[in-house]
């Protein structure tokens, strides 16, 4: 699992890995929103990062939930796409993966009000026929290289240490970051802030995703 830049920016399958310049660093947050997103977007208001929330298209059209979506918005973060139900994507017909797509895609504008051309594929899993459909219809398609297993895990002392031997293990000047957290998992939020101070005191820059590629 490569940090640098400039040649491994995407793996096998042409999903997206790291940043285009050293330095950056894009935290993203998969399966929201959920009852944890006010948390999440405290924290991150709190320490002024801004974020890429790789939002379910199903709990987007939850009543109780879009306020968060907006919010997301509102303070300055970027909202993308992790399908409508959460399926394996490369177990899905050309014709239930366009559906996924195309749900997910409605519901998040419904939200917010314009489309979203980021996508993250549940799981991790996409194959070179599903990254060439979301090419296809104008998405990049985002993958990480540094993975806290948080959903795994739940351990708050397992995701520090995620992050810690990672960004100890190369420095700002040469690598860059896309980190995976799940919003819905409470040690997550926990450690969040922590987590935040790691990676300003190893010299990076917080950035989205949009900003990040």
């Amino acid at each position: 699992m490569s940090s640098l830049v400039a040649e491994t920016a995407t793996n096998a399958d042409g999903q997206i890995i790291a940043c285009k310049r050293p330095g950056l660093f894009a935290m993203t947050f998969d399966d929201g929103p959920y009852d944890y997103s006010p948390q999440v977007l405290s924290s991150l208001k709190r320490y002024n990062v801004k974020a890429t929330f790789f939002l379910v298209g199903e709990l987007v059209t939850n009543p109780s939930y879009i306020r968060f979506v907006k919010q997301m918005i509102m303070e300055g973060h970027q909202v993308a796409s992790h399908t409508f139900t959460h399926p394996h994507l490369n177990s899905l017909s050309d014709e239930q993966l366009a559906e996924e797509i195309q749900k997910s895609e409605d519901a998040i504008y419904q939200a917010i009000g314009y489309r979203i051309t980021y996508f993250r594929c549940p799981y991790g899993e996409c194959d070179s026929r599903v990254v060439g459909i979301l090419k296809g219809r104008n998405y990049k398609v985002v993958n990480w290289n540094l993975d806290t297993l948080d959903w795994q895990n739940r351990d708050s002392n397992q995701i520090l240490s995620a992050y810690n031997t990672n960004l100890d293990s190369a420095s700002s000047q040469t690598a860059s970051w896309i980190a995976l957290e799940h919003e819905i998992v409470p040690q997550t939020v926990s450690v969040l802030p922590q987590l935040i101070r790691k990676v300003r005191s190893t010299g990076y820059r917080f950035v989205t995703v949009a900003n990040c590629i």
